[in-house]
């Protein structure tokens, strides 16, 4: 719920808001309560049915595939939990296809784990989908590169009180995410 209030409602009355990756839907389900019309994609298809008996409009297909085939603008983004499982070429042309499917102002959210926590890179390998930790920086750098601007970096989920985790307060979080807005001038 934390990015609804990144969200431009007056663009979201133009076009519909892409959830990539959407997983069960959670974030479908809080755009749903806001009111927000919004499309999700993903490739694993038993979540996608369930998703499509409440009501929801779904696609499943490779995201990057998507974004090449699909003519439609749209309001926004979101990648929750997604950018690790792509290969950094794969990451770079998302990027690089989200710049021309979103319209001038629209958001974008990029959600992963952070590893510049001990806490969480001792996790990430535990799903086998996950390709490659990626570093805060590189993530914005890509996003600034692809043609986003006000990057905002996010920490978020603090790790277990125990956990000593350094004298760095961002390796405290589990996740960080960069929201970003298309630039109005491409």
């Amino acid at each position: 719920r934390i990015y609804i209030d990144y969200l431009d409602r007056e663009l979201a009355r133009q076009a519909p808001f892409l959830d990539l990756g959407c997983g069960r839907g959670e974030f479908l389900q809080i755009l749903r309560e806001t009111g927000i019309d919004s499309i999700g994609v993903d490739i694993n298809a038993d979540v996608l049915n369930r998703l499509r008996a409440d009501g929801f409009p779904v696609v499943e297909q490779d995201i990057v595939a998507f974004l090449e085939s699909e003519p439609r603008m749209f309001s926004g983004t979101s990648m929750l939990q997604v950018a690790e499982h792509l290969a950094p070429a794969a990451i770079e042309r998302l990027l690089a296809l989200l710049a021309l499917r979103l319209l001038p102002g629209a958001l974008l959210i990029v959600e992963t784990p952070n590893p510049l926590s001990p806490f969480a890179l001792g996790v990430f390998h535990t799903d086998p989908t996950h390709i490659s930790p990626i570093p805060p920086e590189r993530m914005r750098y890509s996003i600034e590169a692809a043609g986003f601007e006000r990057a905002t970096t996010l920490y978020q989920a603090r790790i277990p009180a125990e956990q000593f985790a350094g004298p760095d307060p961002r390796a405290y979080y589990a996740d960080y995410a960069i929201v970003a807005y298309r630039t109005a001038d491409r």
